[in-house]
């Protein structure tokens, strides 16, 4: 079974363009961010 991620989003954050999803789409680009540079510091410890 497939599920409407895009439905779901909507669902549980507002529609596009709606200040409940724009605050989302922020937090979740933080979450990520921070996880790349995460990863990126620990491949840097262990190549030391």
């Amino acid at each position: 079974m497939l599920t409407d991620i895009s439905a779901e989003l909507e669902k549980e954050f507002g529609a596009h363009a709606t200040p409940e999803r724009e605050k989302f789409n922020e937090e979740a680009y933080a979450f990520y961010t921070e996880q790349i540079l995460l990863e990126a510091k620990k491949e840097e410890i262990i190549k030391e």
